[in-house]
C-alpha cells in the first residue's frame, strides 16, 4: 500500500478510496438524519481524503475546488451518494409489506416537547420530492422512482 499512495498513478488512488474508505466511512449512511452539521462534515472528510491522496498539505493553500479539478471528481460527490443511499432505502422500505413499512408510515398521537423540532430521518425526502405522500406514489412504478432519484441525486 505504500507504494501505491506514494505513487503517481491519481485513477488509482481514486479507485481505491472508493472502494475501500469511502464505504466503510458511509456504513449504515441509509439510517443516517443528516444535518448540516453532518453534511459538512462528510464534505470535509471527502476533501480530506483527495487532499491526502495527492499528497497536498494544508500550507500550499490550494483550493478545494482545483483539487477536485486536478482528480476530476464532480463537487460532493460522497454527500450525494449518501442521498442516493437514502432515498433508494426509503423506495425499497415502501415497496414491501413489513415491519419497516409500518414503522415509518406509523403516527404517535400526543403532543411534543417544548423547543426546537427536532429532524427527521424523512427531511432528506421531502427535501427532494416535496411531501412523503408523493414520494410513496413515486414507488409504485419502481423504474419512474430510480430515474427521479437518480435525477435528484446528480
Amino acid at each position: 500500500m505504500k507504494k501505491l499512495w506514494r505513487g503517481q498513478d491519481k485513477v488509482t488512488k481514486l479507485h481505491i478510496l472508493k472502494a475501500c474508505a469511502f464505504p466503510v466511512a458511509t456504513y449504515a449512511c441509509e439510517t443516517w438524519v443528516l444535518r448540516k452539521r453532518d453534511e459538512k462534515f462528510i464534505t470535509a472528510f471527502e476533501n480530506k481524503c483527495y487532499r491526502r491522496s495527492l499528497r497536498v498539505p494544508w500550507t500550499q493553500h490550494r483550493t478545494n475546488d482545483s483539487i477536485r479539478k486536478e482528480l476530476r471528481v464532480s463537487n460532493d460527490w460522497l454527500l450525494q451518494y449518501v442521498k442516493k443511499q437514502k432515498l433508494c432505502y426509503f423506495g425499497h422500505i415502501k415497496q414491501q409489506d413489513g415491519i419497516k413499512k409500518r414503522v415509518l408510515e406509523a403516527y404517535i398521537p400526543g403532543k411534543r416537547r417544548r423547543g426546537r423540532p427536532r429532524c427527521k430521518w424523512e427531511k432528506t425526502i421531502t427535501d427532494v420530492f416535496g411531501s412523503i405522500e408523493q414520494a410513496s406514489r413515486m414507488t409504485e412504478d419502481r423504474r419512474w422512482f430510480q430515474n427521479a432519484v437518480r435525477e435528484a441525486t446528480l
